[in-house]
């Protein structure tokens, strides 16, 4: 007789495979996951482990300051009298209900980055004008990672030693608004998007999906 498929248990175990690889000190994972799988929910367990369990230094990487804002809500509303960081540009309008939270730092500047064992939540643009050859943190989480080029991944990737790529590989490429030529036939080019990109160079590399789309009918997903 055929098992049936338990949907819930499947997504319990693709989550408890990717908690436990940080655990065990993977320098890179890449999580690919259709719509609706719960990715976001996954970037969240991941950095509240780092910080609260494995006592790191967790930076969070986002596309938009919206995605930043997002993140943001949810962290603290989970973190509850946890400090969660928010690196932005000076004179940057918080939307009213984020400025509000109450367990929010709001850090402008390198100098103001936290040392201690925490969660700081900023866009690329952001974290990739900083100028420092030694890392700042223990491990990046870079959310709706399939959306973050390769090159502009190579400027922030150097901020922590160990990497966590979440995404969907299904969204269209990165937009890139130069010449790229002469890396049109690179399938590591820096056009790339950053887990493809990562994976190309580094075929070892720590693969995981999550199984489960609640948003999407089976062939969709498929």
């Amino acid at each position: 007789m055929t098992e049936s498929f338990d949907p819930q248990a499947a997504a319990n175990v693709a989550l408890e495979r990717v908690l436990a690889s940080q655990w065990q000190g993977e320098p890179a994972v890449v999580l690919s996951s259709p719509p609706g799988a719960g990715k976001t929910g996954v970037a969240q367990r991941v950095a509240m482990q780092s910080a609260s369990l494995l006592d790191q230094r967790c930076m969070v990487v986002t596309q938009t300051n919206e995605q930043a804002f997002d993140l943001t809500r949810r962290l603290a509303g989970n973190a509850r009298s946890m400090p969660i960081h928010l690196f932005a540009k000076r004179g940057l309008n918080l939307p009213e209900d984020v400025a509000r939270l109450p367990n929010l730092v709001v850090v402008h500047d390198v100098p103001s980055l936290p040392r201690h064992p925490s969660i700081t939540i900023g866009n690329a643009a952001k974290w990739s004008w900083i100028q420092t050859t030694e890392a700042c943190f223990d491990v990046q989480i870079v959310d709706e990672a399939f959306q973050l080029p390769d090159y502009r991944f190579q400027l922030i990737s150097n901020l922590a030693p160990r990497h966590v790529l979440i995404g969907d590989p299904g969204q269209i490429d990165p937009f890139v608004d130069c010449e790229i030529e002469r890396w049109r036939c690179d399938p590591a080019g820096p056009q790339v998007s950053c887990p493809a990109a990562l994976v190309r160079r580094h075929p070892s590399v720590l693969q995981l999906d999550l199984p489960v789309s609640r948003r999407l009918n089976a062939d969709t997903v498929s």
